[in-house]
Protein backbone atom coordinates (compact mmCIF):
# COMPACT_ATOMS: atom_id res chain seq x y z
CA UNK A 1 0.00 0.00 0.00
CA UNK A 2 2.60 2.32 0.52
CA UNK A 3 4.42 1.57 -3.05
CA UNK A 4 0.68 2.39 -4.23
CA UNK A 5 0.81 5.97 -2.20
CA UNK A 6 4.11 6.51 -3.25
CA UNK A 7 3.42 5.89 -7.10
CA UNK A 8 0.39 7.74 -7.02
CA UNK A 9 2.01 10.79 -5.70
CA UNK A 10 4.58 10.91 -8.06
CA UNK A 11 1.48 10.41 -10.70
CA UNK A 12 -0.17 13.30 -9.37
CA UNK A 13 3.13 15.44 -9.44
CA UNK A 14 4.36 14.70 -12.57
CA UNK A 15 3.82 18.30 -14.02
CA UNK A 16 5.38 19.92 -11.08
CA UNK A 17 8.13 17.61 -11.09
CA UNK A 18 8.77 17.97 -14.95
CA UNK A 19 9.21 21.56 -14.68
CA UNK A 20 11.61 21.47 -11.63
CA UNK A 21 13.83 18.89 -13.55
CA UNK A 22 13.76 21.26 -16.55
CA UNK A 23 14.42 24.28 -14.65
CA UNK A 24 17.42 22.26 -13.59
CA UNK A 25 18.56 20.64 -16.37
CA UNK A 26 18.41 24.15 -18.74
CA UNK A 27 20.30 26.07 -16.04
CA UNK A 28 23.24 22.97 -15.27
CA UNK A 29 23.46 21.57 -19.06
CA UNK A 30 24.77 24.69 -20.82
CA UNK A 31 26.61 25.56 -17.61
CA UNK A 32 28.29 22.42 -17.75
CA UNK A 33 28.88 22.88 -21.62
CA UNK A 34 30.75 26.00 -21.41
CA UNK A 35 32.83 24.91 -18.43
CA UNK A 36 34.19 21.81 -20.23
CA UNK A 37 34.72 23.18 -23.17
CA UNK A 38 36.61 25.91 -21.70
CA UNK A 39 34.80 27.85 -24.03
CA UNK A 40 35.45 31.87 -22.66
CA UNK A 41 37.41 30.15 -20.01
CA UNK A 42 38.56 33.56 -19.23
CA UNK A 43 35.52 34.46 -18.06
CA UNK A 44 35.22 31.43 -15.77
CA UNK A 45 33.01 30.65 -13.78
CA UNK A 46 31.17 34.06 -14.57
CA UNK A 47 30.47 32.71 -18.41
CA UNK A 48 29.47 29.26 -17.29
CA UNK A 49 26.67 30.77 -14.69
CA UNK A 50 25.49 33.02 -16.98
CA UNK A 51 25.00 30.43 -19.70
CA UNK A 52 23.04 29.01 -17.25
CA UNK A 53 20.84 31.62 -17.01
CA UNK A 54 20.57 31.89 -20.92
CA UNK A 55 19.48 28.44 -20.65
CA UNK A 56 17.07 28.64 -18.04
CA UNK A 57 15.44 31.49 -19.74
CA UNK A 58 15.08 29.92 -22.89
CA UNK A 59 13.50 26.78 -21.30
CA UNK A 60 10.99 29.89 -19.41
CA UNK A 61 9.98 31.23 -22.58
CA UNK A 62 9.65 27.57 -24.39
CA UNK A 63 7.34 26.39 -21.50
CA UNK A 64 5.30 29.66 -21.37
CA UNK A 65 4.61 29.17 -25.47
CA UNK A 66 3.52 25.50 -25.01
CA UNK A 67 1.58 26.55 -21.68
CA UNK A 68 -0.36 29.22 -23.88
CA UNK A 69 -0.53 26.61 -27.21
CA UNK A 70 -2.13 23.83 -24.72
CA UNK A 71 -4.56 26.86 -22.67
CA UNK A 72 -5.95 27.48 -26.38
CA UNK A 73 -6.52 23.93 -27.72
CA UNK A 74 -8.49 23.41 -24.25
CA UNK A 75 -10.35 26.56 -24.94
CA UNK A 76 -11.23 25.51 -28.40
CA UNK A 77 -12.18 22.42 -27.14
CA UNK A 78 -14.31 23.87 -24.66
CA UNK A 79 -16.06 26.34 -27.61
CA UNK A 80 -16.92 23.18 -29.87
CA UNK A 81 -18.28 20.92 -27.44
CA UNK A 82 -20.78 23.89 -26.15
CA UNK A 83 -21.37 25.66 -29.40
CA UNK A 84 -21.65 23.13 -31.61
CA UNK A 85 -25.09 22.75 -33.15
CA UNK A 86 -27.17 20.19 -30.48
CA UNK A 87 -28.43 16.52 -31.45
CA UNK A 88 -31.06 16.21 -34.33
CA UNK A 89 -34.10 16.29 -32.39
CA UNK A 90 -37.69 16.46 -33.20
CA UNK A 91 -39.24 19.35 -31.83
CA UNK A 92 -42.53 17.92 -31.83
CA UNK A 93 -41.44 15.14 -28.89
CA UNK A 94 -43.23 15.38 -25.36
CA UNK A 95 -39.97 14.10 -24.01
CA UNK A 96 -35.85 14.67 -24.59
CA UNK A 97 -33.39 12.68 -22.63
CA UNK A 98 -29.45 12.88 -22.53
CA UNK A 99 -29.77 15.58 -25.65
CA UNK A 100 -27.59 18.58 -26.58
CA UNK A 101 -30.13 20.53 -27.54
CA UNK A 102 -29.77 24.00 -29.23
CA UNK A 103 -32.95 26.12 -27.89
CA UNK A 104 -33.43 27.75 -31.87
CA UNK A 105 -34.08 24.12 -32.81
CA UNK A 106 -36.60 23.46 -30.78
CA UNK A 107 -38.22 27.11 -30.67
CA UNK A 108 -41.85 27.31 -32.42
CA UNK A 109 -42.31 29.50 -35.64
CA UNK A 110 -43.79 33.01 -34.87
CA UNK A 111 -42.44 33.48 -31.24
CA UNK A 112 -44.82 30.66 -30.06
CA UNK A 113 -44.28 29.30 -26.33
CA UNK A 114 -42.50 25.66 -25.65
CA UNK A 115 -45.79 23.92 -23.88
CA UNK A 116 -45.93 21.11 -21.33
CA UNK A 117 -42.06 19.18 -22.40
CA UNK A 118 -40.21 17.49 -20.45
CA UNK A 119 -36.25 17.60 -20.48
CA UNK A 120 -33.92 14.98 -19.08
CA UNK A 121 -30.29 15.28 -18.07
CA UNK A 122 -30.22 17.24 -21.29
CA UNK A 123 -27.91 20.14 -22.23
CA UNK A 124 -29.97 23.77 -23.20
CA UNK A 125 -27.82 25.71 -25.69
CA UNK A 126 -27.76 29.42 -26.62
CA UNK A 127 -27.26 32.05 -27.29
CA UNK A 128 -31.08 32.52 -26.35
CA UNK A 129 -33.41 34.38 -24.25
CA UNK A 130 -35.70 32.42 -22.31
CA UNK A 131 -38.36 32.58 -19.99
CA UNK A 132 -39.39 29.73 -17.54
CA UNK A 133 -43.23 30.35 -17.03
CA UNK A 134 -45.98 27.90 -15.08
CA UNK A 135 -49.13 27.39 -13.56
CA UNK A 136 -48.11 24.66 -11.09
CA UNK A 137 -47.11 22.06 -13.66
CA UNK A 138 -43.58 22.80 -14.22
CA UNK A 139 -40.66 21.57 -12.58
CA UNK A 140 -37.24 22.62 -11.66
CA UNK A 141 -34.81 20.01 -10.41
CA UNK A 142 -31.13 19.70 -9.84
CA UNK A 143 -30.21 22.15 -12.73
CA UNK A 144 -26.86 24.08 -13.33
CA UNK A 145 -26.28 27.62 -15.27
CA UNK A 146 -23.12 28.61 -16.93
CA UNK A 147 -22.37 32.05 -18.77
CA UNK A 148 -26.27 33.22 -18.23
CA UNK A 149 -27.27 36.28 -17.55
CA UNK A 150 -30.70 37.16 -16.06
CA UNK A 151 -32.62 40.00 -16.05
CA UNK A 152 -35.56 41.37 -14.05
CA UNK A 153 -38.77 42.39 -16.27
CA UNK A 154 -40.97 44.96 -14.98
CA UNK A 155 -44.44 44.37 -14.26
CA UNK A 156 -46.79 44.28 -17.60
CA UNK A 157 -43.59 43.51 -19.50
CA UNK A 158 -43.89 41.36 -22.73
CA UNK A 159 -40.41 40.81 -23.90
CA UNK A 160 -40.85 39.87 -27.59
CA UNK A 161 -37.60 38.65 -28.34
CA UNK A 162 -37.99 35.90 -25.52
CA UNK A 163 -38.10 31.69 -26.20
CA UNK A 164 -40.72 31.34 -23.80
CA UNK A 165 -41.36 27.76 -21.47
CA UNK A 166 -44.58 27.14 -20.05
CA UNK A 167 -45.51 24.23 -17.72
CA UNK A 168 -42.05 21.92 -19.08
CA UNK A 169 -40.24 20.09 -16.93
CA UNK A 170 -36.43 20.66 -16.15
CA UNK A 171 -34.80 17.34 -14.52
CA UNK A 172 -30.71 17.65 -13.90
CA UNK A 173 -30.11 19.78 -17.13
CA UNK A 174 -27.36 22.41 -17.68
CA UNK A 175 -27.85 25.49 -19.41
CA UNK A 176 -25.20 27.21 -21.45
CA UNK A 177 -25.19 31.00 -22.48
CA UNK A 178 -28.67 31.69 -22.06
CA UNK A 179 -30.36 34.85 -20.45
CA UNK A 180 -32.91 34.41 -18.09
CA UNK A 181 -35.92 36.82 -18.17
CA UNK A 182 -37.44 36.57 -14.77
CA UNK A 183 -40.78 38.95 -13.72
CA UNK A 184 -40.13 41.13 -10.76
CA UNK A 185 -42.74 39.40 -8.40
CA UNK A 186 -40.38 36.14 -8.52
CA UNK A 187 -37.18 37.76 -8.12
CA UNK A 188 -36.32 36.48 -4.70
CA UNK A 189 -37.85 33.03 -5.62
CA UNK A 190 -35.51 32.91 -8.80
CA UNK A 191 -32.67 34.21 -6.93
CA UNK A 192 -32.68 31.42 -4.08
CA UNK A 193 -33.91 28.57 -6.51
CA UNK A 194 -31.58 29.00 -9.53
CA UNK A 195 -27.50 29.12 -8.82
CA UNK A 196 -25.18 30.38 -11.65
CA UNK A 197 -27.05 33.57 -12.75
CA UNK A 198 -25.50 36.03 -13.30
CA UNK A 199 -28.11 39.49 -12.31
CA UNK A 200 -27.46 42.42 -15.08
CA UNK A 201 -29.87 44.47 -13.77
CA UNK A 202 -30.56 46.27 -10.43
CA UNK A 203 -32.51 44.67 -7.77
CA UNK A 204 -36.00 45.34 -8.68
CA UNK A 205 -37.52 47.88 -5.70
CA UNK A 206 -40.64 45.25 -5.28
CA UNK A 207 -38.03 42.48 -4.04
CA UNK A 208 -36.34 45.80 -1.54
CA UNK A 209 -39.63 46.50 -0.32
CA UNK A 210 -40.62 42.95 0.71
CA UNK A 211 -37.05 42.84 2.59
CA UNK A 212 -39.06 45.92 4.89
CA UNK A 213 -41.53 44.34 6.94
CA UNK A 214 -44.39 46.76 7.68
CA UNK A 215 -44.76 47.84 11.46
CA UNK A 216 -47.87 46.41 13.40
CA UNK A 217 -50.26 48.76 14.79
CA UNK A 218 -49.68 47.62 18.01
CA UNK A 219 -45.83 48.86 17.43
CA UNK A 220 -46.61 52.21 15.83
CA UNK A 221 -49.23 52.59 18.79
CA UNK A 222 -45.98 51.51 21.25
CA UNK A 223 -44.52 54.37 19.34
CA UNK A 224 -46.83 57.28 19.63
CA UNK A 225 -47.04 56.35 23.71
Amino acid sequence: MRILRIANWFWQSAGTITLFAGWALSFGLPAWAVKASNLFGQYQPASSVLAGFLGALAFGIIARLLAAARESLVSASVRDRFYRDGDRINPLDRLFERQRIAIADIAPPMGSPIIDKTFDTCELIGPANIILAATGAGLMHGNTFTRCDAVSTADGADPQTATAFFNCRFINCHFFNVTLFIHEDVYATANQSIGGLNWITPEPRLSIDQMIEPKSEADTESQAA
